[in-house]
Parts: structure tokens; sequence; C-alpha cells
């Protein structure tokens, strides 16, 4: 790894306006998508649950922005998400949460890896195990060796692309082809997609505003860009942000549509690349290919970025002058990722599940970080994290509640648990001052 490069991204961040600011938040979440062409979440929750659960991705973003203000307002001399947890927590406490951070990584890996696999199978017939692995392997080692203004440059054509094929494919189609075809297509082939009084769609999308909440919140890659923006400007850039992904997502909905009208759903990861077979037009597929690579690359190395940083500098390997031991660590977590991602087979939904909860359960003890002046001790916030979601594999094993109904109750209990923190420190605190009174008379 390139020492300078590593170590400007930690001690000088730059500075970024509304604009480059929301074309960075933007290259982090625009694989938001792949709960949109999911066809396990179409088949179970339909169009209008499915969007629904996306978009409160985009309400979260939005909102996100003003915690983030008050953040940046009360952060002190905090210039990265290390720095701030070290100052929240004592340093077992932030090396727990780091930990907690990197097991939400393994979300992305399952997840793009599988994509990834796919998308490589379908493009160039190789077999999914090895575009897997292949993925990982190369853009997990560009994550650690590449600088963070690299992956700021890379999001500008990121979200070009992708606007432009979420605007001119459905454009190009539908003058073609009509909008009645692929209306009518959706309603003789998938139907149940288009039942409004769907009581489990609606469950599905308030689940969507509690994990989004907590996917926001406790995503290293934004809170990076967060103390890379200027502060005055962190308010439009995550409102702008929010609005530019609702607006995507629509448009990629349109996308699915298309791809599922003439026929019945194919047992694959994503329904966007079934549009690869009906592109006909050279350029809006040469578009399409580069703007799905860009997608998926970009917003994994961000990640894993965000994670392999936090983790070196609160490990102290940050400022080690060592390269060969930093060299080390990317590899061993490269190793690792590509393990995992062959290791373990799950589809999107049972993904969204199990790190949704997780998401869920650190929203609460996140919050409490961040609205709190003083510096909390032990590990008690990690760990309370840790007791939901493991409240999640206990359901998962001794009862008969459903995924969404298991993030709920897991997340309750973790809500249950920072709140009887908070009283109990409160308590204490009071306690002490009290007692300090009474000898000082």
């Amino acid at each position: 790894m390139r020492y300078n490069h590593f170590r400007d991204n930690l001690a000088a961040p730059v500075k970024l306006g509304i604009g480059l600011g929301t074309i960075a938040l933007l290259g982090r979440w625009l694989t938001g998508l792949n709960i949109v062409d999911s066809p396990e979440a179409l088949m179970r929750y339909g169009l209008y649950g499915t969007l629904g659960y996306s978009l409160a991705t985009a309400l979260a973003l939005m909102l996100f922005g003003w915690l983030g203000k008050y953040v940046r307002s009360h952060s002190g001399d905090a210039i990265t998400l290390s720095q701030w947890l070290t100052a929240k927590l004592t340093p077992s406490g932030a090396r727990l949460m780091t930990g907690m951070f990197a097991i939400l990584l393994l979300e992305t890996v399952l997840l793009q890896g599988m994509v990834a696999g796919f998308f490589f199978h379908q493009l160039f017939d190789l077999p999914e195990v090895a575009g897997r692995t292949a993925f990982i392997v190369i853009f997990s080692l560009l994550a650690g060796f590449i600088g963070l203004q690299t992956l700021y440059a890379l999001a500008i054509p990121q979200v070009i692309l992708t606007f432009s094929v979420a605007i001119m494919f459905p454009l190009f189609y539908f003058i073609r082809q009509g909008v009645d075809p692929v209306y009518s297509g959706i309603r003789l082939y998938h139907p149940y997609m288009l039942v409004i009084d769907n009581h489990s769609a609606l469950l599905f999308i308030a689940t969507g505003v509690l994990v989004g909440l907590g996917q926001v919140i406790a995503d290293p890659a934004t809170w990076q860009r967060l103390f890379h923006i200027e502060r005055s400007k962190i308010v439009p850039a995550f409102m702008m942000s929010g609005m530019m992904y609702a607006t995507v997502l629509m448009a990629f909905l349109l996308l699915v549509m298309v791809s599922i009208h003439s026929g019945g759903l194919a047992n694959i990861p994503s329904l966007i690349y079934p549009l690869l077979s009906i592109t006909h037009s050279p350029v809006l597929f040469g578009m399409l290919i580069i703007c799905l690579i860009l997608m998926f690359t970009v917003s994994y190395m961000s990640r894993f970025q965000a994670v392999l940083k936090l983790c070196m500098e609160q490990f102290n390997l940050a400022n080690s002058g060592e390269k060969r031991t930093r060299n080390i660590i990317i590899c061993m977590a490269m190793f690792i990722a590509t393990i995992i991602s062959l290791s373990v087979s799950m589809t999107p939904i049972q993904i969204l599940y199990l790190f949704g909860s997780l998401h869920a359960c650190m929203l609460g003890p996140m919050l409490l970080l961040t609205l709190i002046h003083k510096r909390t001790h032990g590990i008690a916030l990690p760990l309370i994290t840790l007791g939901g979601w493991i409240v999640q594999f206990l359901l998962q094993l001794f009862s008969s509640f459903s995924g969404l109904e298991r993030i709920w109750i897991s997340s309750a209990v973790s809500a249950v648990l920072t709140c009887i923190y908070l009283l109990v420190t409160l308590g204490l605190r009071r306690h002490t001052q009290h007692t300090s009174m009474d000898s000082d008379r």
C-alpha cells in the first residue's frame, strides 16, 4: 500500500461540497437496488412493498443529514469515525464496536459476491464460483491499495451512467413497444405484485424504515463521507443524495417491470440482468454493462475500504511505518472475505433477514452514542447490540416467527436494553453527584 494515500485519507480528509458530497454518497448507496430487483422479495411483498422498503433507505439518508450535522458540531477534533468512537467509548468498547462494523461488512461480501458471480456468468460464461472469487479478490485488494479520492472520482461516472441508463432505457423501450404491453404482461403473469392491500408488504415497508435507519447510522463509509463534507453542506448533500437515490430506485423499478412482463420469474439473484438479452441497441447494451460493473464495484470498495481503515486505525496499524504489515492485513482481509463468500450460500432475502436484524439492533446504541456528550464506560453498548442480534438467532432456532418479525423483536430487545443502560447510567451519575455534595458539606 502506498503509505501517503493511507495516511492522508485518515489525517487530512478532502473537503467535499454539496455536488461531490452527493455523488460520493450515491456511489456508496446505489447498490440498494439489490432488493428492488430480487425475485424473492417481489414474489413475497409485491412491487409496492419492495419499492417502499427500498425508498426507506432514501428517507434514512435524508434524516441522517440532520443527525450528521449535530455530530460534526459536537465532535471536537475528531475527523474520522475511529477518532469519534475513541472519544465516545473506552478503547475496548471502541474495538468491540469496530468488530460489529466488520461483521456488517459480511453482508456486502455475500450479496455483492453473489450478484457479481452471476453477472460474470451471464456476460462471459464463467462459472459463478470463478466469477465470485475473481470479484472478491480483485476488488478487495483494490479497496486496500487505492486512495479514497480515487473512489470519489470513480463515483462520478458511476452516477452519470446510472442516471443515463435509468432514463434512456425505459424511454427507448417504451417508445418502441409502448407501455400497455408491460402493464398487461404483469397483470397476466404476476397479478399478485399489484396488490395494494397486502399486510406483509406494509410490514416489509415498516421494517425497511427500521433497517434503513440502522443501515445508514451504522455504515462506516457513510460516516467517512460525513467527516469529509463541509459542515455547512452536510444537510443539503444528504437531502440531495436521498432524493436522487429515490429517483433512481423508481426508474430501476421500471426496468424490473420490463424484465418480468413477458413470463415467469427466473431463479436468479437479480432481475436486471435479463435485460441484457433484450437490449438491441449496442450503445445501451454497453452503457448497461459499464453501469452495472461500476455500481457494485464502487459500492463494494467503498464499504470494504472504510471498514479496513477503521480496523487499522483502531488497532494502531494505520500509523505504522511498516508497509509489509499493512499489506499482510489487506491480504488476510481479502482471503477471509473470499472464503466466506464461497462457503456461505444465501438468497438476498435471507441476507436481509440476517443482517437487517443486526442493523436494527445497532440503531439504539448508535443513537445513544450520537446524542450523549460524555464518554460511556465499559463495553455495554456493543454488547447490547450483540445481545439483540443473538436473540434473532434464538428466535430462528426455537420459534416460528417470520424473518421480519424476528427483526422487530431483536431490535426491541436492543432498544429496551439501551434504555435500561441509559437509566442506570443517569442514576449512578446522580448518586455520585449527591455523594460528592454531601462529602463537601
